[in-house]
This record gives C-alpha cells, sequence and structure tokens, in this order.
C-alpha cells in the first residue's frame, strides 16, 4: 500500500503534462480499452484503436472494433471531467454515459445501452459464474429492484471529496490506492447493468486516481494476465466482506503498470537519439550501376 501509493503520488500532474506524457497517455487509454475489453471477449487490436476511425470503421452496423473505440473515447471524455470536478465526477449519469459509449456498438450486447437493470427489463436478473440456474452460480448480484438503491450508495461512497481528502492526508478513511479496491468490489456486487460491468467497473480505477489531478495508471493488463487471482480477491471482498487481497492485487498492479509506464518513457525519450545515430552513419554505399533501380536513384 506505501509503494502504490508513493507512485500515484509522483505521477505526473495534469497541468505538468508535456508532449511525452499526452503521448503515452494517448495510447494507454487506446490499450486499455483492448484490453479491459478483451477479458470480456471483445476483440480488437492496438492498432485498429490507434488508426482514425474513417480508415477502418466499416459503417454504422455494431461490431467489436466500435465497441473498443467507444470504450476509449468514454474513457478519455470523463478523465477530463475527472481532472476538474475530482470525486464530483462519480453521478450516476457518469456511469450511464460510459455504459453507453461501450456497449452501444457492442455486437453481443442485447439490452439498452446506458440503461440500468430494473424489474421487467430484458437482462434484469443476471448471475455471475456458474451454470444456467441461479443456485449454481459464483455469485448473485443486487436483485433487479434493489440496484438503483444500492448502486446509489455506492456512488454517494465514491463520490465523497471529503473521505478522499482525509484518506490522503493520512488523517482517517481510505488511501488512494485502497479506494478503487473498495469501490470496485461495491460497484461490481451490484451489478448495475445486465451486459458490460466488468469494462465499466474497470473504467472506474484510473478515474479515481486521476480525481488526484495527475496522470492515471490502466490496471486491466494486470488482471487479464493474473485473471484467477483477481476474481479470487474479488469474491473474498463481496461473499467474506475481506478487502485486504483486493486492496493488495490493486496495489500490485499499480506497481506494475508504473514500471511498465516508465520503460515507455525511456523508449519514447531514446527515439531522437536512436534516429540521429542512425542519420549520422550516412547515406547507404549506391550500387555500381546508376541506373539498375529506383532504390539506387534515391
Amino acid at each position: 500500500m506505501a509503494k502504490a501509493a508513493e507512485i500515484l503520488a509522483r505521477q505526473t500532474e495534469f497541468s505538468a503534462m508535456g508532449g511525452i506524457d499526452k503521448l503515452i497517455a494517448y495510447y494507454f487509454v487506446r490499450r486499455e480499452a483492448v484490453e479491459s475489453s478483451r477479458i470480456e471477449g471483445t476483440w480488437s487490436t492496438i492498432d485498429h484503436v490507434l488508426t482514425p476511425g474513417k480508415f477502418q470503421d466499416g459503417g454504422a452496423s455494431p461490431d467489436a472494433r466500435q465497441s473498443v473505440r467507444g470504450y476509449a473515447h468514454a474513457l478519455e471524455t470523463q478523465l477530463a471531467r475527472a481532472e476538474s470536478k475530482k470525486e464530483r465526477v462519480f453521478t450516476l449519469k457518469t456511469l450511464l454515459d460510459i455504459h453507453r459509449g461501450i456497449m452501444a456498438k457492442d455486437l453481443n450486447f442485447r439490452g439498452e445501452a446506458g440503461v440500468l437493470r430494473a424489474p421487467n427489463r430484458i437482462g434484469s436478473v443476471v448471475q455471475i459464474g456458474g451454470s444456467l440456474r441461479k443456485e449454481g452460480s459464483t455469485y448473485n448480484p443486487a436483485p433487479p429492484r434493489f440496484v438503483a438503491s444500492s448502486l446509489k450508495s455506492a456512488l454517494d461512497w465514491m463520490s465523497d471529496e471529503d473521505l478522499a481528502q482525509r484518506g490522503d492526508a493520512g488523517v482517517s478513511g481510505f488511501t488512494l490506492p485502497v479506494r478503487p479496491a473498495v469501490a470496485h468490489a461495491h460497484f461490481e456486487a451490484v451489478h448495475p447493468f445486465s451486459d458490460g460491468n466488468g469494462r465499466v467497473g474497470r473504467a472506474l480505477w484510473p478515474l479515481q486516481m486521476a480525481c488526484a489531478g495527475r496522470m492515471p495508471l490502466y490496471l486491466s493488463g494486470f488482471v487479464e494476465a493474473y485473471r484467477n487471482d483477481y476474481s479470487r480477491a474479488l469474491q473474498s471482498a463481496q461473499k467474506r466482506l475481506s478487502y485486504g487481497e483486493l486492496v493488495e492485487f490493486v496495489c500490485e498492479a499499480i506497481r506494475r503498470s508504473d514500471a511498465e509506464a516508465s520503460a515507455l518513457r525511456a523508449a519514447i525519450e531514446g527515439l531522437p537519439a536512436r534516429w540521429r545515430a542512425r542519420a549520422s552513419a550516412g547515406p547507404r554505399r549506391r550500387c555500381a550501376r546508376s541506373n539498375c533501380c529506383s532504390a539506387c536513384r534515391s
């Protein structure tokens, strides 16, 4: 926890972001969308998400690629809001907008994007894991009639600026590395949508970090690599109210993600020197035959 808190505290402030910071942020938002979607079986590639949509999108029909693009756009939009609104960004409208952005173009989604589970709606009753029978499931989220009230309680906790400030000041409450773990367990326990809850829940992690005014880290790649550990830790929090394992998981994800971001920064910062070294090596030796091919003439 101490190491994760230290890592988050030294992330670049939004107001101090330079060109390389913005490039790294642009890349990681889109890779987060790819990795978080892939966990749920919605496949795209980072190359596609980094390519302008007019060159790759095949039209208005839903598909996995457009769903992942929607994820990246929704996350980027809310990150900009979190910078100014802080914890007040966590409203029902924010959640509905994120869900709509991710699921509206998902070919496999059969519900209504941006709409909570409620009685008498399609997909109102959901279960996690197991067979088709509820008694064989791993976990049964809130029944439809309790979704709205349960979600409000979770959002009230996440949007509490005083709680966040006291936690970060070390006075009382929960420090920044702890809050994403606890909030994630509560949000996923409610499971407010008929589908897409995992993607929306993971999108809330960088938003919680961004509320501190610093570049966030992105954790879905770690979740994908250690999915069984994540599932076990989440179930421990939801079924036994034992949050320690999930807090440790999130803290380790923060540590690994920071190491990866640092390596990427070093690689990008080293590119100009590599380009200069190649340029100083001189042009390729010309072929003895002056007109043998266009490569020689160039």
